[in-house]
């Protein structure tokens, strides 16, 4: 069954003209796209390397020790639990917007009154590239990974760009060995 492959011509201000080619080289590229398709890390991948350590406070803490815990382990949020259920997060960014902007106390103030209560989060099974998309749309910098309704990571907008980095380098390592011919 032959493959067909799309190309696009690009000319000076032409949007560009669209070939349709049947061929080996497009059976070929079709495999390959296949291939690269399916390298796509799910975030369990990314987690099993990464591991599942989650850094957690009480809404009820003062957001003084949620500000230390976070120095002390160089992070830049904290999943906020009660009784092993996620109830928000708290950010450096809540910690700027909404305490020292507000002329708030950190020692008397507690977590639960910054937190951020409607919390998105990605699943293991879910993409790296999916948790981009909505890391991006939602300006968010920390993720929580939920499995059946329980905290079991979070990923920073640093793990995932360096996977995603790192899966474009792949690709593009295999398509400078197909097109010199040593792939």
């Amino acid at each position: 069954m032959p493959v067909s492959v799309l190309l696009f011509r690009r000319g000076s201000g032409e949007s560009g003209n669209l070939i349709l080619r049947n061929s080996n080289i497009a059976k070929k590229n079709y495999k390959f796209a296949k291939e690269a398709d399916m390298m796509k890390t799910n975030i369990r991948q990314l987690l099993d390397e990464k591991g599942y350590l989650i850094h957690a406070i009480s809404p009820d803490a003062m957001i003084i020790d949620a500000i230390k815990l976070m120095s002390e382990k160089g992070i830049g949020a904290l999943l906020v639990l009660e009784e092993g259920s996620l109830v928000g997060i708290i950010s450096e960014r809540d910690y700027t917007r909404k305490v020292i902007l507000q002329h708030r106390s950190s020692l008397d103030t507690p977590v639960r009154d910054i937190m951020t209560s409607k919390v998105l989060y990605m699943t293991p099974e879910q993409t790296v590239d999916e948790c981009m998309v909505l890391m991006s749309k939602h300006r968010i910098r920390h993720m929580p990974i939920m499995d059946n309704s329980k905290p079991v990571g979070v990923l920073s907008i640093k793990d995932v760009m360096n996977n995603i980095i790192t899966e474009k380098d792949f690709i593009i390592n295999q398509l400078e060995k197909y097109i010199s011919g040593a792939g």
